[in-house]
């Protein structure tokens, strides 16, 4: 009943076209098989849904009686809303299926709930995506991270507002179950895979659930259409299922039909169009994204399609060009794309669909915009290309001595070099604090190298870590039911799965950063060095799957009391490190994005600065012996040692001094450029410590106090304190608030921002502090 509904009200609704009001988006809403009377709701997990049964389900979600009847319930909730002449879509789901599954694990409800503006304009999305190449185009759609939520168009407003929102869903079906990516885990397409990869087992519904046990389709689902047509069986030849794409679209009217919505609040339509064609890319022209505008209806809205061919209902947000005869090579089941798009038959009262642009070239740009011109952007940016979005450094040196006094009475840290001729002279350091904000009471929640470096980059504490958890159970002599707490030092601390995914340089990535790293990683497996030092590129090809753009230098981890351990034949090289992180910068300015450098020196860690100053030479590099010497304003090696003799009060303290100094010129070298080339105020420079080293790897003041800076002129007064107690899982946070990006993924740390303005909101929470298995709180 519902079906022949939705047909007859689609073919009427189709002479006027589908608008952006309040009354569009409710009819949109109507055609959810929702569960809620009115909404939204508060939680939809404390909803009562309606409840599905069947028989052969081998994980029941809910309860199974006596027969072996397995009932859960499903929840859903669709509702729109119009606030100061926006209106808004709310979708709100527990994710559960409408119909029989057949599953190798248990299924979990889960708190899908986020709000978008519903049917955007299509020419205020950006970036529209123009590939030409297929290397372009597998970079674009045959990636798992593309359908994240800080790859949504900032124009859609994306709002989480679940507590375990997927940051892989593409949308939701008006069945509730979740459209996830459409690629596997392997990279390739699940169903019609290249290379020697395995086909995805699904059931007959064609969904299955991932590894926290949510259930998804990758591609269209028969059970959208009729929810209770398959039974509770694999997809296998056995039981008549041997075309995944024929399968998901058998119980589809040939007819115009909403099967759902978007993240980035646009429709997904069904495989067919009123007039009954079945939607192909090649007859019909979708864009590389999979949608197309004026297509299903006789108007200028940009709409996707659920199709039997990859990328099946999206390959990325924003809508894309056409590259005219090419296809993406992580399928076997790929489009071919055509040079025009096909448009909606009109009626004389209907207004005739914008045309969309021919072969691989960009979309138009809005006729209220200026045209772009030939010549490159200008190297010095203009308050249109980078006023608007500010741009974020974070500079975090390694082992550096806390050689402040600016810790309040009852919290001073005691250091073995206070007095003033014992403190090396780093006025970079000291101008950066003095035209920003000092934080008195900053800590890092894990006082070695690897576990700071993890709660900067996640915004979690360590403990959270996949890759220590994993060992902590491995450790513990077989006993997997272990429930206690993560070990917490190096080697357990490393980035893998989903922390590679959910973190802030992704994060900023998806929102159109470019994103750099440049320095000590020390986020990967220990076992992995070896091979790293002996193939840098692969190095930086990891790096770049942690969320980052560009690797400008890399260090795998610590280089030893000396670095020809392991034979190698390089040290600390802060020339090289400022040489590539500037010109990463300047790339990303004359190109007219906003950058993120996460700038981690390897110093004053060991080993010996003199050594690397003399032992080695400024082309001494992880990566190979360059060709010659980078080029920065940094004082000469010589130079910078001479200057610490004459500093330094005993021979003892030169190495102390110097290889703190040596920190601070790659310091002043960035915090120059930056000034130099007019964007210095519109940049977030972060200054902050990896760890304290009075009482290193202990979780006391003398190893969780850290200095911490921050200096951003448009938020923060020169001279001024942070009294708030803070730690390394804030950052993120606090980055992602600034930059208006919505993280898509749980974070223990909160933002300080209204810290940085007389309105403390980071103290809300307790901060605690993780060592081996020992834990502090603040």
């Amino acid at each position: 009943m519902r079906l022949a509904l939705i047909i007859v009200s689609m073919l009427a609704w189709k002479a006027s076209g589908l608008g952006r009001t309040l009354a569009d988006c409710n009819y949109i809403a109507s055609q959810f098989d929702s569960t809620c009377t009115s909404g939204p709701v508060a939680s939809i997990l404390q909803e009562t849904g309606e409840d599905v049964s069947c028989s052969g389900v081998s994980y029941c979600a809910g309860t199974t009686d006596s027969s072996g009847v397995c009932t859960w319930q499903r929840k859903l909730c669709v509702t729109c809303s119009e606030v100061s002449g926006v209106v808004r879509i709310r979708v709100q789901s527990n994710g559960l299926p409408a119909g029989c599954y057949s599953t190798p694990a248990m299924l979990k409800e889960f708190d899908n709930d986020f709000e978008v503006d519903f049917n955007p304009a299509y020419d205020a999305m950006a970036p529209q995506h123009t590939p030409t190449t297929v290397s372009e185009i597998d970079t674009l759609v045959c990636d798992i991270t593309a359908h994240k939520n800080a790859n949504v168009p900032a124009s859609s407003n994306l709002v989480v507002k679940g507590a375990a929102g997927l940051n892989a869903v593409f949308g939701v079906a008006t069945t509730g179950v979740v459209y996830m990516n459409p690629m596997s885990a392997n990279s390739v397409d699940p169903f019609y895979p290249t290379g020697s990869f395995d086909l995805e087992k699904v059931d007959m519904c064609l969904g299955h659930p991932q590894a926290q046990g949510i259930y998804h389709y990758h591609m269209l689902s028969p059970c959208v259409a009729d929810k209770n047509s398959q039974p509770a069986k694999p997809c296998n030849s056995r039981n008549g299922c041997t075309d995944v794409g024929a399968q998901g679209i058998s119980t589809y009217p040939k007819s115009l039909l909403v099967v759902g919505i978007a993240k980035d609040g646009h429709v997904v339509y069904g495989p067919y169009l009123s007039t009954g064609e079945e939607v192909t890319t090649e007859t019909h022209g979708l864009d590389v994204c999979h949608g197309a505008v004026g297509l299903a209806e006789c108007d200028d809205s940009y709409a996707f399609f659920a199709t039997r061919k990859f990328p099946y209902f999206s390959g990325c947000f924003g809508g894309g060009n056409r590259p005219a005869g090419l296809s993406p090579s992580c399928s076997t089941n790929p489009p071919v794309y055509a040079a025009t798009q096909a448009t909606a038959q009109c009626s004389s009262t209907g207004s005739p669909a914008t045309p969309q642009p021919a072969a691989s070239t960009p979309a138009p740009a809005p006729a209220s915009t200026t045209a772009p011109t030939a010549t490159p952007p200008p190297s010095t940016p203009s308050p249109a290309t980078q006023g608007a979005r500010p741009n974020f450094v974070i500079f975090m040196p390694d082992d550096m001595n806390f050689y402040f006094d600016e810790a309040p009475p009852g919290y001073d840290i005691p250091t073995p070099v206070m007095q003033s001729n014992e403190r090396p002279p780093i006025p970079n350091f000291d101008r950066v604090r003095s035209e920003g904000a000092v934080f008195t009471r900053a800590y890092t929640p894990g006082p070695k190298c690897a576990p700071s470096r993890f709660s900067i980059l996640t915004g979690r504490y360590s403990s959270r870590s996949v890759f220590g958890q994993k060992l902590s159970v491995r450790q513990l002599s077989g006993n997997t039911e272990w429930t206690g707490r993560t070990k917490i030092a190096v080697p357990p601390t490393k980035m893998e799965g989903d922390d590679l995914v959910w973190n802030l340089p992704t994060a900023l990535k998806g929102a159109g950063y470019e994103t750099i790293h440049s320095g000590k990683w020390h986020l990967f497996p220990e076992g992995k060095d070896d091979a790293y030092l002996k193939d840098y590129s692969s190095l930086v090809s990891d790096i770049q799957g942690a969320g980052f753009t560009k690797v400008a230098s890399a260090y795998v981890s610590n280089m030893g009391k000396r670095a020809t351990d392991g034979n190698r034949t390089w040290s600390h090289n802060y020339e090289w490190m400022v040489n590539t992180s500037i010109t990463a910068m300047g790339e990303a300015v004359a190109a007219g994005k906003p950058f993120f450098l996460y700038m981690t020196p390897t110093g004053p860690h060991s080993p010996k600065t003199y050594n690397a100053l003399f032992d080695f030479t400024v082309r001494d590099t992880p990566e190979k012996v360059l060709d010659a010497d980078p080029v920065t304003t940094m004082r000469s090696r010589q130079d910078l040692w001479d200057a610490a003799v004459a500093a330094a009060p005993t021979t003892a303290l030169q190495e102390e001094f110097v290889s703190h100094m040596y920190v601070d010129d790659a310091l002043g070298a960035v915090v120059k450029y930056l000034e130099d080339t007019g964007i210095l105020d519109n940049t977030m420079l972060l200054l902050c410590f990896d760890h304290g080293i009075a009482a290193k790897s202990h979780v006391y003041e003398g190893g969780n106090r850290i200095m911490q800076a921050v200096r951003y002129p448009p938020l923060v007064a020169a001279g001024s304190e942070v009294q708030s107690v803070v730690v390394h899982t804030d950052t993120s946070a606090t980055i992602m608030d600034i930059a208006s990006v919505v993280p898509g993924f749980a974070l223990d740390g909160v933002s300080w921002k209204g810290d940085l303005v007389g309105a403390p909101a980071a103290t809300t929470k307790p901060k605690f502090m993780e060592m081996l298995t020992d834990r502090s709180v603040v």
